[in-house]
Formats: C-alpha cells, structure tokens, sequence
C-alpha cells in the first residue's frame, strides 16, 4: 500500500520551502522599494531640482502603489505559509501512517 501520509508531507514540505523563498524575496523586493521611495522624496525635495520636480512626485507616486501592492502579496504570501505549516502539523499529529485515501 502506498504511504500517502508522508507523500503528503513531502508535498507540504516543498510547498512550505517554496513559499518561505517567495516570502524572503517579497520583503527584500519591499526594503528595496522603501529605500528607493526615500531616495524618490529626497531627490523631489531638492532645491537645484524644480525642473524635475513633478516628474519625482509621479515616481514617488508610482513607488508608494508599488509598496501598498508589496505589503498585501506579503501578507498573502505570510497567511499562505502559515496555512501550510499548520496543514503540515495537521497531517502528522492527526493521522496514522499508511493514511488510506478510501476513509475520504
């Protein structure tokens, strides 16, 4: 008989490391975007820049939607992490080993 239990685990552990890259990726792509939107503000800001200046409010403009859309995909990508891990937990405290997929 197939072993579905650990099957299952092995699936839940490579989704699990899948999602924790794509969580640590997110937030570097979002302490860059951040950096980037104080270099933005300090550039628009800048006296000698009065001809640039609306063009710098556009892209601190552009930068901040960048952010708020980084924030919800980490809390998306950090809600579906956790949702694993706990499907993970579920699977190895509640089932027996050899789990049979005819009791579903």
């Amino acid at each position: 008989m197939q072993d579905y239990k650990w099957e299952l685990m092995d699936k839940f552990d490579s989704e699990i490391s899948a999602l924790e890259k794509e969580f640590r990726e997110s937030s570097e792509d979002l302490r860059l975007s951040r950096a980037r939107l104080v270099v933005e503000k300090k550039s628009r800001d800048m006296q000698d820049a009065d001809n640039l200046r609306e063009d710098f409010e556009y892209s601190v403009q552009a930068i901040e939607s960048i952010i708020a859309m980084d924030q919800n995909r980490n809390e998306e990508l950090k809600n579906g992490l956790e949702m694993a891990k706990y499907r993970r937990a579920v699977l190895e405290t509640q089932f027996r080993d050899n789990l049979d997929i005819a009791f579903f």
